[in-house]
């Protein structure tokens, strides 16, 4: 039997270069977000002094942010209030539902002159 090699140097190459490119772009697009968690995690003089140094450049890591993030924030009133919009989302949903329903399969009824 004949059978045709589909792609070859030319196409292993080209697939090559295209993941190569696409590991570039994900690695530019996710430095911004690495570099908020590592600058979240120093103490704010060495925010200052490094902005851009990795986390074992430092002497010590500190959760101290995230504390005072989440006292002065009020997380947990926002979190309450998500709770309440996620409880009332399904119940929307479903009349929605039923209104566009009733509307479409009823649209003669309501156009009869």
């Amino acid at each position: 039997m004949n059978q045709k090699k589909i792609g070859g140097t030319k196409k292993k190459v080209t697939d090559a270069l295209a993941m190569l490119l696409m590991i570039i772009v994900f690695c530019a697009f996710m430095f911004p977000f690495v570099m908020v968690i590592i600058n979240s995690l120093k103490q704010k003089r060495d925010i200052i002094k490094s902005p851009f140094s990795w986390l074992f450049t430092i002497k010590g890591l500190s959760f101290d942010n995230f504390v005072k993030a989440f006292n002065q924030m009020n997380f947990l009133n926002a979190f309450k209030n998500s709770l309440v919009v996620l409880r009332q989302v399904p119940i929307l949903v479903f009349l929605h539902n039923r209104t566009g329903y009733g509307t479409r399969s009823h649209a003669g009824l309501l156009h009869r002159a």
